[in-house]
């Protein structure tokens, strides 16, 4: 591993600038002035990570986590992971249900769609990698599958309506 720390000069951040929504909904967000100036690394982080040769043994510490880990993500409905997704393919009542983060958070009523199916991903994929396991490999597989057999046909897979991306990231 190798630590390199460098010196930079701190460039102010300009004053952001509050931007409203339209009558009638919810949400605000910020916009801040384009900023092109060259970044310089503050920290040259460097990290082999093997890929290839590791074991992990069932007794070990890493081990029972692993196996803690799989049975976690081994909780998760495929149905409720395609719900949002469904929903925004066109199915009025999809199977599973809507909860956690997809059901909560900043975007009420709806909150984060298809993040809880994002988490599954990233958590079984981290975990695939280094263990190989015979039910969380196929359902990863079975969601993947899923959410591009749900995509529109310009390729959009997301869980919420390709409109709701251009109101947001069109701003200024």
């Amino acid at each position: 591993m190798v630590l390199v720390a460098a010196l930079t000069q701190h460039q102010p951040r300009p004053a952001p600038q509050v931007v409203v929504a339209p009558a009638g909904t919810s949400y605000y967000f910020r916009v801040l002035p384009r900023n092109d100036t060259r970044a310089a690394a503050a920290l040259v982080y460097s990290l082999d990570v093997p890929v290839r040769g590791v074991r992990l043994h069932n007794d070990s510490d890493f081990g029972r986590r692993f196996a803690i880990n799989i049975q976690y993500l081994s909780q998760f409905p495929l149905d409720d992971l395609l719900y949002w997704f469904r929903r925004r393919a066109g199915e009025r009542s999809p199977p599973g249900q809507n909860w956690g983060w997809d059901d909560h958070g900043p975007d009420q009523p709806y909150g984060l769609r298809g993040s809880v199916a994002g988490l599954f991903m990233m958590g079984a994929g981290g975990t695939l990698r280094w263990r190989n396991d015979t039910t969380l490999g196929p359902r990863l597989a079975a969601l993947v599958a899923n959410i591009s057999a749900l995509q529109e046909d310009n390729g959009f897979a997301m869980a919420f309506p390709q409109n709701e991306t251009k109101r947001v990231c069109s701003v200024g």
